[in-house]
Formats: structure tokens, C-alpha cells, sequence
């Protein structure tokens, strides 16, 4: 969960006014002192500014507290990311899956959120994003740029190694 805390705190140790990190972000003043107050969260791009800015990763903002994510969660989702590539006859390369089917297979239409749901199990390292290259991007095919992860725009992802299934 956003900690607002660490927000104020981070700013501080980095020599900036609210005023002096809403000019370098690009947000307006009122923004960051609600963020800063607790009477709003940043959403993913406006976090993404303010982590440029403060020269941190955007995970710097969250509570550490949070347990652990496990494997066992993910393995009905794999299933049934299967079953869809089944069902439309897919060729996709063994155990690489487009962020697509795992957003339909987990039935969360809102981008934002499921951005943070990838964001955090690459975190808990039990998700690899692989960068998929424009030249790759099929028709019609659904893409997502995920903030923070570099260059590359687009991304598929697989299961990290120790955790993939043997089946």
C-alpha cells in the first residue's frame, strides 16, 4: 500500500520543496500535497514522475510489510491462460504468454490495476516481463506499456525459473 510517509520523507532527503517536486514533475502543487496528506494515492503514471524525479525505484513508496506473494495463486491462472490458447488455437513459444491472456484469465478489465498486479509478482519475482519489439506486435493484438521497466514498450511475460511448472 502507498505510504505517504515515505513520500514526504523521501522528498525531504532529496532537498525538495512540494513546490520544487511539483515543478520538476510536471504535476500541480495541490497534487503532491495530497498525496503527501494522505487524501489521495498516486495513480501509476504520476508515481512513475515522481520517482524520476527523486532518482528511486517507484517500489520505495509502498510498505514493506506486505507478506510475501506465493506460486500456488498463479497456477489455476496458467491453466486457464492454457485452456484460452487452446480454445483460440494459438502458436505461442512454450511458456512465454502474453499479458493479454493473463489479464483475461484473471477477469480484471481495469489496465491500471492489472499493471500493478504485474508490477508486483515481478516484484515477489514470480513473473518475468519479457519485452516483445513493435516488429512482433501482431493485428489486433493487445500490448501494454508498463511504466518503469526501461526502454521497451511492450511486454509478454513467463513464470521465473524456479518457479516454473515441469509439467
Amino acid at each position: 500500500m502507498f505510504n505517504k510517509e515515505k513520500l514526504k520523507k523521501l522528498r525531504a532527503e532529496k532537498g525538495l520543496t512540494r513546490k520544487g517536486l511539483a515543478k520538476i514533475t510536471g504535476l500541480h502543487l495541490m497534487t503532491i500535497a495530497s498525496y503527501e496528506a494522505g487524501k489521495r494515492e498516486p495513480k501509476a503514471e504520476p508515481l512513475r514522475r515522481i520517482a524520476k524525479a527523486l532518482k528511486i525505484n517507484m517500489e520505495e513508496f509502498f510498505d514493506d510489510e506486505e507478506e510475501p506473494i506465493e506460486i500456488k495463486p498463479l497456477e489455476p491462472v496458467i491453466e486457464k491462460i492454457k485452456e484460452i490458447v487452446e480454445k483460440q488455437r494459438l502458436n505461442l513459444p512454450e511458456n512465454i504468454y502474453p499479458l493479454s491472456l493473463f489479464q483475461e484469465a484473471l477477469g480484471i478489465a481495469d489496465n491500471e490495476v492489472f499493471i500493478n498486479i504485474l508490477l508486483a509478482l515481478a516484484k515477489g519475482r514470480l513473473i518475468e516481463l519479457i519485452p516483445v519489439f513493435a516488429r512482433d506486435i501482431k493485428e489486433g493484438m493487445k500490448v501494454y506499456q508498463v511504466p518503469g521497466l526501461g526502454n521497451k514498450k511492450y511486454y509478454s511475460f513467463t513464470i521465473v525459473a524456479p518457479y516454473a511448472s515441469d509439467k
